[in-house]
Protein backbone atom coordinates (compact mmCIF):
# COMPACT_ATOMS: atom_id res chain seq x y z
CA UNK A 1 0.00 0.00 0.00
CA UNK A 2 1.73 3.44 -0.73
CA UNK A 3 2.14 5.97 1.82
CA UNK A 4 -0.73 8.42 1.17
CA UNK A 5 -3.05 5.48 1.23
CA UNK A 6 -1.66 4.07 4.28
CA UNK A 7 -2.06 7.33 6.08
CA UNK A 8 -5.74 7.20 5.63
CA UNK A 9 -6.64 3.43 6.09
CA UNK A 10 -8.26 2.26 10.03
CA UNK A 11 -5.78 0.65 12.49
CA UNK A 12 -8.58 0.05 14.71
CA UNK A 13 -12.14 -1.78 13.83
CA UNK A 14 -14.65 -2.04 16.20
CA UNK A 15 -15.61 -5.58 14.76
CA UNK A 16 -18.99 -6.83 17.18
CA UNK A 17 -21.18 -7.21 18.17
CA UNK A 18 -24.39 -6.34 17.09
CA UNK A 19 -26.80 -5.21 19.95
CA UNK A 20 -23.78 -5.32 22.40
CA UNK A 21 -22.76 -1.14 22.50
CA UNK A 22 -21.19 -1.09 19.57
CA UNK A 23 -22.78 2.20 18.79
CA UNK A 24 -22.05 4.28 21.86
CA UNK A 25 -18.61 2.52 21.54
CA UNK A 26 -18.14 4.50 18.51
CA UNK A 27 -19.72 7.47 19.54
CA UNK A 28 -17.27 7.56 22.79
CA UNK A 29 -14.22 7.53 20.78
CA UNK A 30 -15.42 10.07 18.05
CA UNK A 31 -14.88 12.23 20.93
CA UNK A 32 -11.20 11.77 21.53
CA UNK A 33 -9.43 14.64 19.86
CA UNK A 34 -6.29 11.46 18.87
CA UNK A 35 -9.40 9.42 16.77
CA UNK A 36 -10.55 9.09 13.66
CA UNK A 37 -13.76 7.49 14.07
CA UNK A 38 -16.11 7.33 10.43
CA UNK A 39 -19.36 9.19 10.51
CA UNK A 40 -20.99 6.47 8.77
CA UNK A 41 -20.98 3.86 12.02
CA UNK A 42 -21.32 0.69 9.93
CA UNK A 43 -19.47 0.90 6.08
CA UNK A 44 -20.17 -2.90 5.88
CA UNK A 45 -16.96 -2.76 3.42
CA UNK A 46 -15.79 -5.91 3.95
CA UNK A 47 -18.62 -7.89 4.62
CA UNK A 48 -20.99 -7.12 2.04
CA UNK A 49 -19.77 -8.03 -1.97
CA UNK A 50 -21.54 -4.87 -3.46
CA UNK A 51 -18.90 -2.64 -0.76
CA UNK A 52 -15.84 -4.13 -1.34
CA UNK A 53 -16.10 -4.61 -5.14
CA UNK A 54 -16.28 -0.67 -5.22
CA UNK A 55 -12.70 -1.22 -3.99
CA UNK A 56 -10.19 0.03 -1.47
CA UNK A 57 -9.89 3.57 -2.92
CA UNK A 58 -13.95 3.94 -2.95
CA UNK A 59 -13.54 2.96 0.87
CA UNK A 60 -11.13 5.56 1.75
CA UNK A 61 -12.25 8.17 -0.13
CA UNK A 62 -15.64 7.66 0.99
CA UNK A 63 -15.07 6.89 4.74
CA UNK A 64 -11.85 8.40 5.79
CA UNK A 65 -11.21 11.72 4.07
CA UNK A 66 -9.08 13.75 6.78
CA UNK A 67 -8.44 10.66 8.46
CA UNK A 68 -4.44 11.07 7.83
CA UNK A 69 -4.12 13.68 10.59
CA UNK A 70 -4.94 11.02 13.30
CA UNK A 71 -2.93 8.30 14.88
CA UNK A 72 -6.35 6.13 15.43
CA UNK A 73 -8.79 5.96 12.36
CA UNK A 74 -11.27 3.24 13.04
CA UNK A 75 -14.84 2.19 11.97
CA UNK A 76 -17.43 0.13 13.05
CA UNK A 77 -19.31 -3.04 11.77
CA UNK A 78 -20.43 -5.45 14.40
CA UNK A 79 -21.63 -7.65 11.01
CA UNK A 80 -17.88 -8.67 10.82
CA UNK A 81 -17.72 -10.53 13.73
CA UNK A 82 -19.74 -13.40 12.57
CA UNK A 83 -19.06 -12.73 8.68
CA UNK A 84 -15.41 -13.71 9.88
CA UNK A 85 -15.54 -16.58 6.99
CA UNK A 86 -15.38 -13.69 4.28
CA UNK A 87 -14.11 -11.04 6.19
CA UNK A 88 -10.89 -12.08 7.66
CA UNK A 89 -9.03 -13.17 4.06
CA UNK A 90 -10.22 -9.60 2.63
CA UNK A 91 -9.05 -7.97 5.86
CA UNK A 92 -5.62 -10.03 6.01
CA UNK A 93 -5.04 -8.65 2.69
CA UNK A 94 -4.89 -4.99 3.46
CA UNK A 95 -4.96 -3.93 7.14
CA UNK A 96 -2.07 -2.82 8.69
CA UNK A 97 -0.07 -5.01 10.22
CA UNK A 98 -0.15 -3.31 13.81
CA UNK A 99 -4.37 -2.97 12.94
CA UNK A 100 -6.13 -3.38 16.73
CA UNK A 101 -9.45 -4.96 16.99
CA UNK A 102 -12.05 -3.90 19.70
CA UNK A 103 -14.70 -6.60 20.47
CA UNK A 104 -18.18 -5.60 22.41
CA UNK A 105 -19.75 -9.17 24.25
CA UNK A 106 -23.09 -9.17 25.85
CA UNK A 107 -25.47 -11.83 27.73
CA UNK A 108 -26.18 -13.85 24.62
CA UNK A 109 -29.84 -13.79 25.72
CA UNK A 110 -30.29 -10.08 26.54
CA UNK A 111 -29.02 -9.82 23.02
CA UNK A 112 -31.08 -11.74 21.47
CA UNK A 113 -34.05 -10.15 22.40
CA UNK A 114 -32.61 -6.74 22.07
CA UNK A 115 -31.94 -7.76 18.20
CA UNK A 116 -35.75 -8.93 18.17
CA UNK A 117 -37.06 -5.96 19.29
CA UNK A 118 -34.82 -3.80 17.43
CA UNK A 119 -36.03 -5.25 14.18
CA UNK A 120 -39.81 -5.38 15.78
CA UNK A 121 -40.14 -1.89 15.78
CA UNK A 122 -38.89 -0.93 12.54
CA UNK A 123 -41.20 -3.48 11.30
CA UNK A 124 -38.51 -5.66 10.04
CA UNK A 125 -40.18 -8.51 11.74
CA UNK A 126 -43.57 -9.85 11.82
CA UNK A 127 -43.32 -13.01 13.95
CA UNK A 128 -43.22 -13.45 17.72
CA UNK A 129 -40.20 -13.67 19.27
CA UNK A 130 -40.46 -17.50 20.07
CA UNK A 131 -41.74 -18.31 16.39
CA UNK A 132 -38.54 -15.82 14.78
CA UNK A 133 -36.31 -18.16 17.08
CA UNK A 134 -37.71 -21.61 15.20
CA UNK A 135 -37.40 -19.91 11.62
CA UNK A 136 -33.86 -18.72 12.20
CA UNK A 137 -31.84 -21.10 10.77
CA UNK A 138 -33.98 -21.42 8.03
CA UNK A 139 -34.08 -17.95 6.79
CA UNK A 140 -30.14 -17.83 7.61
CA UNK A 141 -29.77 -20.55 4.95
CA UNK A 142 -31.98 -18.78 2.23
CA UNK A 143 -29.86 -15.41 3.07
CA UNK A 144 -26.54 -15.56 4.81
CA UNK A 145 -26.80 -11.97 5.18
CA UNK A 146 -29.73 -11.80 6.89
CA UNK A 147 -30.27 -9.92 9.70
CA UNK A 148 -32.07 -12.08 11.83
CA UNK A 149 -29.84 -14.48 13.47
CA UNK A 150 -31.56 -14.06 16.58
CA UNK A 151 -29.84 -16.81 18.69
CA UNK A 152 -26.74 -17.68 16.30
CA UNK A 153 -25.35 -14.06 16.55
CA UNK A 154 -24.70 -14.82 20.63
CA UNK A 155 -22.67 -17.83 19.90
CA UNK A 156 -19.48 -16.08 19.83
CA UNK A 157 -16.83 -18.57 20.68
CA UNK A 158 -16.54 -20.20 16.92
CA UNK A 159 -15.79 -16.27 15.56
CA UNK A 160 -13.88 -15.37 17.99
CA UNK A 161 -11.50 -18.35 17.52
CA UNK A 162 -11.21 -17.57 13.77
CA UNK A 163 -10.22 -14.03 14.57
CA UNK A 164 -7.72 -14.87 17.15
CA UNK A 165 -6.00 -17.70 14.59
CA UNK A 166 -6.12 -14.46 11.82
CA UNK A 167 -4.70 -12.40 13.79
CA UNK A 168 -2.23 -12.24 16.95
CA UNK A 169 -4.22 -12.22 20.43
CA UNK A 170 -2.59 -9.50 21.61
CA UNK A 171 -3.99 -7.18 19.20
CA UNK A 172 -7.82 -8.08 20.89
CA UNK A 173 -9.63 -6.10 23.29
CA UNK A 174 -12.50 -7.75 24.49
CA UNK A 175 -14.97 -6.21 26.35
CA UNK A 176 -18.25 -6.57 28.18
CA UNK A 177 -21.39 -4.48 27.72
CA UNK A 178 -22.31 -4.41 31.41
CA UNK A 179 -18.90 -3.15 31.95
CA UNK A 180 -19.04 -0.32 29.42
CA UNK A 181 -22.61 0.58 30.70
CA UNK A 182 -21.60 0.23 34.52
CA UNK A 183 -17.83 1.48 34.72
CA UNK A 184 -17.25 3.52 31.42
CA UNK A 185 -14.80 6.19 32.56
CA UNK A 186 -12.76 3.10 33.86
CA UNK A 187 -13.46 0.87 30.14
CA UNK A 188 -12.71 3.78 28.23
CA UNK A 189 -9.42 4.36 30.08
CA UNK A 190 -8.49 0.83 29.24
CA UNK A 191 -9.64 1.26 25.57
CA UNK A 192 -6.93 4.17 25.16
CA UNK A 193 -4.10 2.50 26.97
CA UNK A 194 -5.31 -0.39 24.11
CA UNK A 195 -5.35 2.08 21.27
CA UNK A 196 -1.91 3.57 22.73
CA UNK A 197 -3.32 7.06 23.00
CA UNK A 198 -3.57 9.37 26.50
CA UNK A 199 -5.97 8.05 28.84
CA UNK A 200 -6.69 10.63 30.83
CA UNK A 201 -8.98 12.44 28.62
CA UNK A 202 -12.79 12.95 30.00
CA UNK A 203 -15.49 11.81 27.56
CA UNK A 204 -19.03 12.63 27.64
CA UNK A 205 -20.46 9.97 30.09
CA UNK A 206 -23.84 8.02 29.63
CA UNK A 207 -24.13 7.69 26.23
CA UNK A 208 -26.34 4.93 25.38
CA UNK A 209 -27.20 4.70 21.15
CA UNK A 210 -30.01 2.76 19.94
CA UNK A 211 -31.74 1.88 23.10
CA UNK A 212 -34.88 -0.21 23.40
CA UNK A 213 -38.21 1.24 23.91
CA UNK A 214 -41.59 1.54 21.97
CA UNK A 215 -42.79 4.13 18.82
CA UNK A 216 -44.37 7.50 20.39
CA UNK A 217 -45.16 7.48 16.17
CA UNK A 218 -45.71 4.75 14.38
CA UNK A 219 -45.29 7.11 11.26
CA UNK A 220 -41.91 9.24 12.36
CA UNK A 221 -40.55 5.52 12.46
CA UNK A 222 -41.55 5.09 8.67
CA UNK A 223 -40.09 7.96 7.81
CA UNK A 224 -37.11 7.64 9.55
CA UNK A 225 -36.49 4.12 8.22
CA UNK A 226 -38.88 3.32 5.21
CA UNK A 227 -37.35 4.99 1.52
CA UNK A 228 -39.73 8.02 1.12
CA UNK A 229 -40.11 11.48 -0.73
CA UNK A 230 -39.28 13.41 2.42
CA UNK A 231 -36.09 11.31 3.74
CA UNK A 232 -34.78 11.48 -0.13
CA UNK A 233 -35.05 15.24 -0.30
CA UNK A 234 -33.73 15.73 3.16
CA UNK A 235 -31.02 13.05 2.20
CA UNK A 236 -30.06 14.79 -1.19
CA UNK A 237 -30.33 18.68 0.89
CA UNK A 238 -28.38 17.84 4.53
CA UNK A 239 -24.62 17.02 4.51
CA UNK A 240 -23.94 13.43 5.99
CA UNK A 241 -22.64 15.23 8.98
CA UNK A 242 -26.47 16.94 10.11
CA UNK A 243 -28.40 13.79 8.29
CA UNK A 244 -27.02 11.09 10.44
CA UNK A 245 -27.47 13.04 13.61
CA UNK A 246 -30.48 14.55 13.47
CA UNK A 247 -31.65 10.69 12.43
CA UNK A 248 -30.72 9.87 15.23
CA UNK A 249 -31.74 12.11 17.39
CA UNK A 250 -35.78 11.82 15.90
CA UNK A 251 -35.21 7.85 16.64
CA UNK A 252 -34.55 9.00 20.36
CA UNK A 253 -37.26 11.04 20.86
CA UNK A 254 -39.10 8.61 19.46
CA UNK A 255 -39.01 6.14 21.83
CA UNK A 256 -41.10 5.99 24.61
CA UNK A 257 -40.24 4.14 27.57
CA UNK A 258 -42.00 0.41 28.78
CA UNK A 259 -39.86 -1.96 26.62
CA UNK A 260 -41.82 -5.06 26.28
CA UNK A 261 -40.05 -7.83 29.03
CA UNK A 262 -39.35 -11.15 27.71
CA UNK A 263 -41.34 -14.13 28.64
CA UNK A 264 -39.79 -15.60 31.66
CA UNK A 265 -39.96 -18.93 30.64
CA UNK A 266 -38.64 -18.52 27.24
CA UNK A 267 -35.69 -16.53 28.79
CA UNK A 268 -34.70 -20.06 31.22
CA UNK A 269 -34.92 -22.07 28.17
CA UNK A 270 -32.38 -20.08 26.23
CA UNK A 271 -29.57 -20.21 29.22
CA UNK A 272 -30.31 -23.67 29.17
CA UNK A 273 -29.47 -23.44 25.23
CA UNK A 274 -26.78 -21.46 25.78
CA UNK A 275 -24.78 -22.83 28.27
CA UNK A 276 -21.92 -25.07 26.88
CA UNK A 277 -21.17 -22.23 24.63
CA UNK A 278 -20.68 -19.61 27.44
CA UNK A 279 -19.04 -22.30 28.83
CA UNK A 280 -16.80 -22.71 25.89
CA UNK A 281 -16.28 -19.33 25.65
CA UNK A 282 -15.23 -18.76 29.03
CA UNK A 283 -12.17 -21.46 28.16
CA UNK A 284 -11.56 -19.06 25.41
CA UNK A 285 -11.12 -15.78 27.19
CA UNK A 286 -10.18 -17.38 30.30
CA UNK A 287 -13.03 -15.30 32.01
CA UNK A 288 -15.86 -15.75 34.14
CA UNK A 289 -19.19 -15.74 32.91
CA UNK A 290 -21.05 -17.38 35.07
CA UNK A 291 -23.42 -14.83 35.33
CA UNK A 292 -24.98 -14.85 32.15
CA UNK A 293 -25.68 -18.47 32.56
CA UNK A 294 -28.17 -17.47 35.57
CA UNK A 295 -29.68 -13.94 34.19
CA UNK A 296 -28.22 -12.59 37.54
Amino acid sequence: MDPARASRFPNAFIVGAAKCGTSSLHDYLRQHPDVFMTLIKEPHFFNRDSEYERGIDYYLDTHFKGAEAFPVRGESSPSYLNAHEWVLPRLMEHVDAEAKFLVLLRDPVARAWSHYQHLARREFEDQPFERALELEEERMRQDRHAWRGYFGDGLYTRPLASWFAAFPRERFLVLLTHDLQARPAEVLAEVCRFLGIPDGFEFQSGLRRNPSGRNRSRLLMLLLYRPNLLKSLTKAMLPRSVAIPLKARLNELNLAGGAPKLDPALAARLRRDYREEIEALEDLLGRDLSVWKTGG
